[in-house]
């Protein structure tokens, strides 16, 4: 079942000099180098598990990478301790035999179990991705579980969460404005899965 769309961003929020056209005087173009700040979104997923049965959860992703751009350059990770991501290890993003655009992580839960489920651009071990800041990415995702003997249900909530940045060196004030959105999802939220599904 599809669950909602998704953008990563590493980008920033109005074109740089070199982007705009040249007949903008250099006046204007400094104007709008004042307000140009980068963007750094991740796609979250709050994932309740309203069953009395373990699950597994299977999240695929379907987006057409822009050139450059491998599935390597993203990270994902799946919090279920409430320890916000400080002990969890990267979920392992696998690409989906015979689709060059999709790639899937799986998400276990627990009887009555949370998760939040975190995709990312991987500027941890990419920080070239900070000195390029172009990074853009969409697409959408969706859930599935395993066969089972009864119904199952869980509840999502999809959100955007980005962070502004004046600059991405690490030197001097980073200047930081946060921005946080829900995503249009159908029923809201709530996925019944039955046993022939």
């Amino acid at each position: 079942m599809i669950i909602s769309t998704f953008e990563l961003l590493v980008k920033p929020q109005l074109p740089k000099d070199t982007q705009l056209p040249g007949t903008i005087p250099d006046s204007v173009k400094q104007k709008i180098g004042k307000l140009r700040r980068t963007a750094i979104q991740g796609y979250f997923l709050t994932i309740a598990n309203l069953s009395s049965v373990n699950l597994m959860l299977t999240l695929t992703f379907t987006a057409n990478l822009p050139s450059g751009i491998t599935i390597e350059d993203l990270v994902a990770f799946l919090d279920t301790t409430g320890s916000n991501m400080g002990g969890n290890k990267p979920v392992d993003l696998e690409p989906v035999p015979g689709f060059p655009n999709k790639f899937m992580a799986s998400a276990p839960l627990m009887s009555q179990g949370t998760g939040l489920f975190l995709l990312q651009p991987n500027i941890i071990s990419k920080p070239k991705l900070l000195d390029d800041a172009d990074f853009e990415v969409r697409g959408f995702v969706e859930v599935t579980v395993p066969s089972g003997g009864s119904n199952v249900s869980v509840l999502i909530t999809p959100e955007h969460r980005g962070t502004f940045f004046d600059n991405l060196t690490g030197t001097g004030s980073a200047g930081r404005d946060q921005i946080a959105y829900s995503l249009p999802v159908q029923n809201g939220g709530l996925f019944t899965f039955s046993p022939s599904t």
